[in-house]
């Protein structure tokens, strides 16, 4: 594809979103539900299509399996870190939960795409 067909389609749904914005079509409430949606179903599909579509060489496998384990290192360095330093609250439930969903989903899409191909 070309620059501008990958490029046309954003720049015209953030124009839509900019007039719908400006004609108050859509509440404050609504762009919230939108950004949920987007974070928890887009982001997830785009991911779940980006398992889908990689071609699986030892490579590749190695490489994900490195990342998941700099993430899961790095996510128990944090709470150790936490220990260390002594904070008393929580980080948001947010970005754990998130952090949480988007592992588990790619954990299983992997295992499943595997098998799939095997």
């Amino acid at each position: 594809m070309t620059v501008i067909g990958i490029c046309l389609p954003v720049l015209v749904m953030i124009l839509i979103g900019n007039i719908c914005r400006r004609l108050k079509a859509v509440t404050a409430e609504g762009v919230r539900d939108m950004k949920i949606f987007a974070v928890n179903v887009g982001l997830s599909a785009v991911v779940l299509k980006a398992f889908a579509d990689l071609s699986y060489t030892y490579k590749s496998v190695l490489v994900t399996a490195l990342i998941f384990a700099m993430s899961l290192a790095s996510f128990y360095l944090g709470k150790i870190f936490r220990i260390v330093l002594r904070e008393k609250e929580e980080p948001q439930a947010y970005t754990s939960s998130v952090l949480s969903v988007y592992t588990v989903l790619s954990i299983i899409a992997f295992i499943v795409l595997l098998a799939v191909r095997a």
